[in-house]
């Protein structure tokens, strides 16, 4: 779904999306509110004991829009969107006979099923009932043919009488949830959605800002899931960005981010990290690979390029964990496409028929998807869980989206939906320091027809996830590296896991504002550096953890410093850098910086088993909007070092280095210990690469063709 069609399923269909959320602030509170604690802990539902759908199942599988007579596309806003003609019964069939995974998701009704003269029994319980019992007859035939059934908006399933208790007891049905679709769009598109959802848009704290969302998804899933049927009613949502654990903590089933949107790596380290925090083991994505590749043709008019870059995708996903994989369109029906094959372009809104289940271009794409099945069938089970050994922290409170939004561009969008709370709450430097991310460990390099494959990313440092500052510490000392980057509101509790987290060996990378405690007016403070060490957690006492004391903000940094060589040189407006006091003979200097006179910049303190990296600026790291500044760059430098000290005996370099180079750079990797097995996948879909496999001091060179699947290495 593109941004102008989420706004409109956020706007146009309000009834469906936002039921519930009107009562957000003033109106019906959920029960079990969340405490006001450090960082927010999940709600459970009970566990689905009846539907049979746990850490083992693999969910594969589409989405089934609803019929209309004519399939002419409709007038979405700079969008063909249509509907297929076949009804809901033929596609669950056609599921089976055309190898197209395990499970479908129904949109709502629209103009209902017109196929009276096959005696339809989905038709007969339309017209019957309608629209209540609709999502019932699904459920029966879905059921019979043991297909894992999902919704996506469909409120009425719950609230309207669809009997699941029955359905799953007496006829098996393995339902597996309600999709309220982008509920937080509103958190990257326009103020008019943050407004319809009636969020309070003028907080004056990241605190009160990030649970004043928090409270709407709450109130969302205590409104739309019945309490009927407790152990079945199951919520999820489609997340357009990475804000995967606000969503958990909202007490979502399942979240399943949009991927293509962006790159699809980004929402999967995302989802991930946020699934292992809260414990879920069931996650995955859907594919909206059709619309976020517009400026792809469709295959087959124009070569196989866009089929092998789904391919590639879907690969990663199921060669990363994931357990449920689902495409949002193209294969049933096309809906940016003519019968001619001509792709629709954004303006040219209810232009001509949708292309249909028997054209040439739907056909490709369902054998496509089923060679993808056909893998995922062939490995389940068998892959395990790949390693992971680095972790990037998403600071409590942070709201980055997983991509900068360029204040000085409209539409701009602030932070946390706070349009009316001050141009402090634009994206800064804060969200910029997520940029090192891609620098170092989400690499686009790859290409696809000649264009920059940016839906794909290569994994030259290896797998890593985004893990929420809340994440319990038995799941972070499953990490060997931790890196805080973007906005952070320091806790007693995250403290106090950080210091245990050294000690019992992990490294961790941390500069001076990501120990800035949650208070009033806190945003404008840290964005205006105008924050003074009692902001700080303990005064800025922290030698338990780093060895210092913070004493004040300092003068600002002139030059940074290597081994008394001068590396860069910087405006003298550019960055402060903390005065501290050394409070443990186990803090060593990194680099230095000169401001007036030389003074550590990046200190290094010993603690336990492992070691913490303080980075002593008084600002975030990120830069300006156009270029990485002289200390990003030595930051990036200082990272890599960090992490090729934890990488373990399984890496890749290339000609003979030590590093990974532009060859690596293209390519996404996992490690799988318990099979001896190491997995590649090419993101550049137009060129091949050779790299270099350390396999426990032991290398291999080998070429990895461009052809989007997986190439397997034992050792």
């Amino acid at each position: 779904m593109r941004i102008f069609l989420k706004i409109s399923l956020l706007i146009g269909i309000s009834s469906i999306l936002i039921l519930g959320v009107r009562n957000i602030i003033c109106g019906k509170q959920p029960s079990n509110p969340l405490k006001q604690q450090d960082s927010s802990t999940a709600v459970s539902h009970p566990v689905n004991k009846i539907n049979d759908i746990n850490a083992t199942s693999i969910i594969f599988g589409s989405s089934v829009y609803p019929e209309s007579k004519g399939g002419y596309a409709s007038n979405w806003p700079y969008f063909a969107w249509g509907r297929p003609i076949h009804n809901q019964e033929f596609f669950i069939k056609a599921t089976i006979s055309e190898n197209q995974g395990n499970s479908l998701w129904f949109w709502p009704p629209g103009d209902g099923p017109h196929h009276k003269k096959e005696n339809n029994p989905v038709y007969e319980s339309y017209v019957k009932h309608k629209p209540y019992h609709y999502p019932e007859a699904l459920g029966k035939l879905c059921a019979a043919n043991n297909i894992y059934m999902g919704t996506v908006y469909m409120s009425e399933l719950l609230n309207y009488g669809t009997n699941l208790k029955e359905l799953s007891e007496v006829h098996n049905l393995k339902f597996v949830a309600q999709d309220f679709g982008e509920w937080d769009g509103f958190l990257y598109q326009a103020k008019s959605s943050a407004e319809k959802a009636k969020i309070k848009m003028n907080c004056t704290s990241m605190k009160k800002a990030y649970h004043e969302i928090l409270k709407a998804g709450k109130s969302m899933i205590a409104n739309r899931v019945s309490d009927k049927y407790p152990g079945l009613s199951k919520a999820a949502t489609t997340s357009g960005s990475g804000l995967v654990a606000i969503n958990y903590a909202s007490g979502f089933d399942y979240v399943l981010p949009e991927a293509y949107f962006k790159n699809v790596m980004m929402y999967l380290v995302n989802v991930r990290g946020a699934a292992k925090a809260y414990g879920k083991e069931m996650w995955g994505l859907w594919n909206a690979w059709e619309w976020q590749t517009l400026e792809l043709d469709l295959p087959p008019y124009s070569g196989d390029a866009p089929l092998r870059l789904l391919k590639a995708g879907i690969n990663f996903e199921w060669m990363s964990g994931a357990k449920i994989i689902l495409l949002e369109s193209g294969n049933f029906s096309v809906n940016t496409c003519e019968p001619n094959g001509k792709r629709f372009t954004r303006f040219e809104k209810g232009k001509g028929k949708m292309t249909m289940y028997n054209s040439p271009v739907t056909t490709a794409i369902r054998k496509t998807w089923g060679e993808c099945w056909n893998t995922i069938k062939k490995d389940r089970g068998k892959l395990g869980t790949p390693e992971v050994r680095t972790a990037i922290i998403r600071g409590n409170f942070d709201g980055y989206v997983g991509w900068f939004i360029n204040p000085s561009l409209p539409p701009y969008t602030p932070m946390w939906a706070q349009w009316n709370a001050g141009k402090e709450w634009h994206y800064d430097a804060i969200e910029r320091s997520w940029e090192l991310m891609y620098d170092i460990f989400l690499t686009e390099r790859g290409t696809v027809n000649g264009k920059r494959n940016r839906w794909l990313a290569g994994l030259p440092q290896g797998q890593f996830d985004v893990v929420p500052a809340n994440i319990p510490l038995q799941r972070l000392n499953s990490y060997k590296t931790l890196i805080f980057l973007g906005w952070n509101s320091m806790t007693n509790t995250l403290y106090n896991n950080l210091i245990e987290y050294v000690k019992n060996g992990g490294t961790l990378f941390i500069s001076v504002p990501h120990f800035n405690i949650p208070r009033d007016g806190d945003r404008k403070e840290v964005v205006n550096d105008s924050y003074n060490v009692s902001g700080l957690l303990k005064g800025g006492d922290l030698s338990e953890l780093c060895g210092v004391k913070i004493i004040g903000k300092g003068s600002r940094i002139s030059q940074i410093m290597r081994k008394n060589t001068k590396l860069n040189t910087l405006p003298s407006s550019a960055y402060y850098i903390a005065d501290f006091k050394t409070t443990s003979p186990s803090v060593t200097t990194i680099i230095n910086a000169y401001a007036g006179m030389k003074k550590p910049l990046i200190i290094e303190h010993s603690l336990g088993k492992g070691h913490v990296f303080l980075l002593a600026t008084w600002e975030y790291i990120g830069g300006d909007c156009s270029k990485k500044t002289a200390l990003e760059e030595i930051v990036s430098e200082v990272l890599r070092s960090v992490v090729k000290r934890n990488r373990g005996n399984i890496f890749i370099t290339e000609k003979g280095a030590d590093n990974p180079g532009q060859n690596c750079e293209a390519i996404a990797w996992a490690n799988f210990p318990a099979n001896k097995q190491v997995s590649f996948i090419n993101t550049d879909m137009d060129h091949s690469h050779i790299i270099d496999i350390h396999l426990n001091n032991k290398i291999r060179t080998i070429k990895i063709e461009p052809n989007g699947k997986i190439t397997n290495v034992f050792y």
